[in-house]
């Protein structure tokens, strides 16, 4: 049987961790082609791409007004679809960004017969400029199907009046990088570190939507001694530090910086509880909490805001708390802290919940499924 062509499309790939989700679809059936920027901002940070997968072609482009998000688009895109042609084209961006619209222009021109799919995370309906709204429509009508990430993010499909259907699939994390380090050398680390038991994690942007003044209120509230370690950046990093001072003996702050998907592990590792707690707000609320799977590969103990899919996420594998509440994480905080047989089922528990639904080989199993429904 011939091998189908997918042209596969998403920014994010430009890191070598996220083309483990478009490796995973190549196959038997599929010859994956994955465009990517040549250069982007990713993990806070400027990220040449990784163009050397042994099982797929990794096509590196310039792009053009590369630091928005949502206004970039891929020089050269439309040679590359007249000369793949291909049978499908999956683009992992939201379909009112100029990088779909562009992708869907071209496909139309030049590869009529192409398919095509579109991701979304949009979990809030937005009215977004004419411009976006244009490109959002033509994507709506020259796309077969949407891969929304959450049940919340179909039923905004929905409300846009999107009318072709609208699969649900999970995002995942990658999972042959995040295993947990030897016992052993977790607690030499921590020696060297200097890191109090119990070891509080947050890994994300330090922004106040993140829930950071929560966490931080929370961490100084634990009864005796504790650590909190940080990774990431972003403009709540100098308040963090200003209250290093004040904490005395017993509680102490770490901040790494950012760290690539290659380095979070060792990071994850050192902690005993990782927490998000994120705040909504009018324009966002938590549309996956990537950071959350990861611990739970690890297993490491999660707590997490209600906000947006966060307690999906969790499930009954770690606990909730009310967003923007500080009494109510810390009362978490300490139920985890002070039962450690209780935590101990828990991240266990965490650990096959997030094997079984929040990894790249589950996410593309079910992206494989869809292809075939499309290509068949």
């Amino acid at each position: 049987m011939k091998k189908k062509n997918v042209l596969f499309i998403w920014h994010a790939a430009v890191l070598k961790d996220y083309q483990a989700f478009p490796e995973n679809l190549a196959g038997a059936d599929y010859r994956l082609y994955l465009v990517v920027p040549d250069r982007f901002h990713e993990a806070g940070r400027l990220v040449s791409a990784y163009t050397a997968s042994p099982v797929m072609a990794t096509i590196s482009l310039p792009v053009r007004r590369g630091s928005h998000l949502f206004r970039f688009s891929y020089r050269g895109i439309s040679s590359i679809i007249y000369r793949i042609k291909p049978d499908l084209m999956h683009i992992f961006e939201e379909p009112w960004s100029m990088a779909a619209f562009r992708a869907c222009i071209w496909a139309k021109i030049l590869s009529p017969r192409t398919k095509i799919i579109f991701h979304t995370f949009e979990n809030i309906y937005m009215r977004h400029s004419l411009l976006h709204r244009l490109a959002e429509k033509f994507v709506f009508k020259t796309s077969v199907c949407a891969i929304a990430c959450s049940e919340e993010i179909k039923k905004v499909l929905i409300a846009k009046k999107y009318k072709k259907p609208v699969e649900v699939i999970y995002p995942g994390v990658n999972e042959k990088i995040y295993i947990r380090l030897p016992e052993k050398e977790i607690a030499q680390k921590r020696r060297k570190l200097g890191l109090l038991a119990p070891v509080i994690g947050y890994a994300g942007r330090l922004t106040e939507e993140k829930g950071l003044p929560e966490l931080l209120t929370a961490f100084t509230g634990i009864p005796g001694s504790a650590s909190l370690l940080i990774a990431g950046s972003g403009p709540m990093e100098k308040p963090i530090i200003e209250k290093i001072p004040a904490l005395g003996r017993r509680k102490k702050i770490f901040l790494t910086g950012n760290l690539s998907p290659e380095e979070l592990p060792a990071w994850y590792s050192l902690m005993d509880i990782l927490v998000l707690p994120s705040r909504t707000t009018a324009v966002w609320k938590e549309q996956f909490g990537r950071v959350l799977a990861e611990a739970m590969l690890m297993e490491v103990n999660v707590i997490g805001s209600d906000s947006g899919e966060i307690p999906l996420v969790i499930g009954n594998t770690g606990l909730i708390f009310k967003e923007r509440n500080s009494d109510s994480l810390l009362a978490a905080l300490c139920e985890l802290t002070n039962r450690p047989r209780y935590a101990c089922r828990l991240k266990i528990a965490a650990r096959a919940r997030a094997l079984s639904h929040f990894t790249w080989t589950i996410c593309a199993g079910k992206t494989i499924d869809l292809y075939d429904k499309i290509t068949s």
